[in-house]
């Protein structure tokens, strides 16, 4: 995907502050080295809020590294038949309040996207960010010496 053409095409842009955690994790899964970032993306007509999380000494999230991240919530939640689900994949459990939390902090951003972006965009991103993620996947288990 052709990242700036999107964001280009999208008229988004991004600021961001330093943030003391991030709500939108789980919050027993955030490791304690890290940083993390209020942001707030502009579109044509919308604005949303999300929380970004890097390691410790890392830049701070650059706006193509946060619509990818958007991309890959919106297809993890898109792609999930409800908490029960989303849960287990994650080794979640669904009864805890930090999962539903953010199960719903991930419903609140998918639906925050899509307002950003409108109905094409929006499946353009998540289609574009699952075929990423296909091949990241299948070239994890590929052996060039096998070939």
């Amino acid at each position: 995907m052709d990242i700036e053409s999107f964001i280009s095409r999208a008229k988004i842009s991004m600021e961001y502050e330093r943030s003391e955690d991030n709500p939108d994790l789980h919050q027993s899964h955030i490791p304690d080295n890290c940083d993390h970032y209020k942001c707030i993306l502009r579109g044509r007509t919308h604005e949303m809020e999300f929380h970004f999380t890097c390691l410790h000494g890392e830049d701070p999230p650059e706006l193509k590294d946060a619509i990818r991240y958007l991309g890959s919530v919106a297809s993890e939640y898109e792609d999930s038949d409800g908490i029960a689900e989303w849960a287990n994949e994650y080794g979640f459990d669904p009864g805890h309040i930090d999962t539903r939390d953010a199960f719903q902090a991930i419903a609140r951003i998918t639906s925050d996207v899509w307002r950003l972006v409108g109905d094409k965009l929006y499946e353009e991103l998540r289609d574009a960010i699952e075929i990423e993620q296909a091949v990241e996947m299948a070239w994890v288990g590929f052996d060039p010496t096998r070939h």
